[in-house]
């Protein structure tokens, strides 16, 4: 299985594999409880790295069972984790900054239905690829802070403010022997901004896109 690095996809012993980000690396188990022979059945990659992820099906030609990607952002009441977070950072006056890149964010009920609808109606063995409104991480904030009542940060990062800070918190890692909230990968991630074409979903399966407001 191949998967990317800094992407959460659940809580699948072969999915919680995190180090590793080399084009043909095999991850290592460094969440707690991960068996090492799953870690041996997954191969991690930097994200949006296309030429990484040809080499990796080139070194292992029909021995890969599937490549896990979660291209777009979920945000919806049962999100405990990253934009919840930054939600209770913002309420709190403690969010510190924004990076500079932007997503796909798609409401988790509309995720929810497109994948019972596909289930229900959708052809066997098709691709659906569920997007949604396409924005910066910062107008993501300002919305936040609009919501909550709360100031917020106006501007994002500069790009290599947050290269630097990821590099500074995996050092200070090897000396805390804490996980670092951020990586080279995840801040790599955090630089972009993929587009999502969500058509198909829309027209077969009658997907929805939610506004930032309604997330």
């Amino acid at each position: 299985i191949i998967k990317f690095a800094g992407c959460y996809h659940g809580h699948s012993d072969s999915l919680l594999i995190k180090a590793g980000s080399g084009a043909l690396t095999h991850g290592h188990p460094d969440s707690a409880g991960v068996p090492a022979a799953f870690a041996r059945e997954t191969i991690v990659l930097p994200y949006n790295d296309t030429a990484a992820l040809a080499a990796a099906f080139a070194a292992n030609p029909g021995q890969i069972a599937g490549v896990i990607l979660n291209p777009a952002v979920l945000i919806g009441p049962y999100d405990r984790d990253v934009w919840t977070h930054m939600l209770r950072l913002a309420h709190v006056r403690r969010l510190a900054g924004v990076p500079p890149g932007g997503a796909e964010f798609c409401h988790a009920g509309a995720g929810a239905r497109a994948h019972i609808a596909a289930a229900e109606v959708g052809r066997a063995g098709q691709n659906y690829l569920l997007g949604g409104v396409s924005a910066r991480f910062i107008d993501i904030v300002e919305v936040i802070g609009r919501l909550t009542g709360q100031p917020v940060p106006r501007r994002p990062m500069p790009g290599w403010w947050v290269r630097l800070s990821a590099h500074l918190e995996v050092l200070g890692a090897t000396i805390t022997r804490n996980e670092p909230e951020t990586t080279p990968a995840s801040a790599r991630a955090v630089l972009q901004w993929p587009k999502i074409d969500t058509d198909l979903a829309e027209r077969e399966l009658g997907y929805a896109r939610a506004s930032l407001d309604e997330m």
